[in-house]
């Protein structure tokens, strides 16, 4: 997001985890002497910043990142221009982390305070505040502006699509004016501690009474704002409106808890019916061989094999309901030790296919063992089934382009008909070749899940010559020295 309205004395800036983008404005460009109209890498930065301070910015950072709570930061460094020249910067940001339980940072906004500015430089409050109201005016979001006393002193003209009512009916009152009773206390109770703390927050939700009635959700983002004495004289800030998203979140949410939950009922409660079945069918097969015919041995025998097809069905649901629920790791994972453990497992299928495989190096990554075990297996055990047999071998390998994991696993077997690559992931989609094969149809839709779940995606490629090309891209954020 960028937050174009802070202005002249302050710089805005927002960090994206998930997508790895750094997204500032002009202002906190100049502080660096660094373009705000192009992507700028976090190297850029901080290579400006004085080798003095870098040590002790990292470090501050990073126990942001350990806490895994939101939390704020604030400190002062020397950032070193291109001519020489050095600056006095007061940085001011908060981390935030995901709420879905795997404490994953999301988020930074935070702001740059240029404390060698020179006071001539500096614009009053009133022509500050005449040229924010010009910049806003179009924008597609609500922009507003409160005091310290949390009373709107602007609204853009967006405030009428969201809440219905007009720009000048909201001065003067306050956003608790139009909340539900229920969130007032809560929402208020945080103003009262952003302000204390001075603090900057993003995507705050709270459920507000529209003009004509009915319930809108809206997402709030600010940045406090100060005098040239640095008194706090309130926060300019962002609403939208994000019912419809929750409203499709909730209806997800709902449709996910039900999936896991006949999942779990499917792998749990039916592997109870078919354990018996199994095992009956063994007994009779073992002791009653001598009085069966062929034609009834064989029975016995399909009756066994199904339930075993049918339980490993259950345990592939499983673990495809089971994916999500682990936490991400925190200290990076070989991806080199990860897939010569599975090739081992595999050693007697690989041996039994005849293929053969070829390791390149991979990277690390901070995504669960259990969950990058689980990738492998599926796209190995894939290519396996598929490649065949002409001495071209599986390729398994990886890259890191910043904070993104490219991984693959590719074969030259015959291939997948373009027509099928878009259905590949889906469950139980098998296509035509998967359907004279063993398998599920659940594996590469847990590969996928994977890969959503750590910011990515997967998709398969035609390999060069004949063949499949089976890419996972898992984003992983690097602390600033690895």
């Amino acid at each position: 997001m960028r937050l174009a309205f802070d202005l002249e004395q302050i710089g805005a800036w927002s960090f994206d985890f998930t997508t790895g983008q750094l997204q500032w404005d002009d202002r906190s460009g100049a502080f660096f002497s660094l373009p705000a109209d192009r992507p700028i890498s976090s190297k850029e930065v901080l290579s400006r910043i004085h080798p003095e301070d870098l040590r002790a910015l990292e470090n501050n950072f990073q126990a942001g990142l350990n806490t895994f709570s939101d939390r704020d930061y604030q400190m002062e460094f020397r950032v070193i221009w291109p001519d020489g020249s050095v600056h006095n910067l007061l940085g001011r940001g908060r981390i935030f982390f995901s709420k879905d339980g795997l404490h994953q940072p999301a988020h930074i906004l935070g702001t740059f305070f240029d404390q060698t500015i020179s006071p001539n430089a500096e614009l009053d409050h009133e022509q500050s505040l005449k040229s924010f109201q010009d910049l806003v005016e179009t924008v597609n979001d609500w922009v507003w502006e409160v005091n310290q006393d949390g009373v709107y002193t602007y609204a853009s003209p967006r405030v009428k699509n969201l809440l219905g009512y007009e720009p000048e009916e909201v001065i003067g009152k306050t956003p608790f004016d139009f909340m539900l009773e229920s969130e007032k206390n809560r929402v208020a109770n945080e103003f009262k501690r952003l302000l204390t703390m001075r603090e900057s927050f993003l995507a705050l939700e709270n459920t507000n009474r529209h003009k004509d009635g009915h319930l809108v959700v809206l997402e709030t983002s600010g940045v406090p704002y100060f005098d040239e004495r640095g008194t706090l004289l309130g926060y300019r800030g962002i609403d939208r409106d994000i019912s419809e998203r929750k409203r499709a979140q909730e209806a997800l949410i709902q449709a996910n808890l039900e999936l896991d939950a006949f999942v779990y009922t499917v792998s749990h409660d039916l592997r109870s019916y078919l354990t018996p079945i199994i095992g009956y069918a063994g007994v009779l097969k073992e002791t009653c061989q001598e009085r069966l015919d062929n034609q009834s041995l064989g029975c016995l025998v399909e009756i066994e094999n199904q339930g075993y097809r049918m339980l490993e069905l259950m345990e592939d649901l499983l673990i495809l309901a089971k994916v999500g629920h682990l936490p991400r790791s925190t200290e990076p994972v070989d991806l080199n030790e990860v897939v010569a453990d599975v090739l081992a497992d595999m050693g007697s299928l690989i041996v039994q296919a005849g293929v053969i495989t070829e390791q390149h190096p991979m990277p690390k990554l901070r995504v669960p063992k259990s969950l990058l075990t689980q990738i492998f297996y599926n796209l190995l055990g894939n290519a396996i089934r598929y490649a065949g047999s002409d001495g071209n071998p599986i390729e398994i390998g990886g890259e890191r382009r910043g904070d993104l994991v490219s991984l693959y696993v590719r074969d030259h077997g015959p291939g997948i008909p373009e027509s099928e690559r878009s259905r590949i992931f889906e469950v139980f989609y098998r296509g035509v070749a998967g359907r004279k094969t063993s398998g599920t149809g659940v594996g590469l839709a847990t590969v996928q899940k994977i890969s959503r779940l750590y910011g990515g995606r997967a998709w398969v490629e035609k390999t060069p010559g004949g063949g499949s090309s089976f890419w996972v891209e898992l984003m992983d954020i690097q602390n600033p020295r690895e």
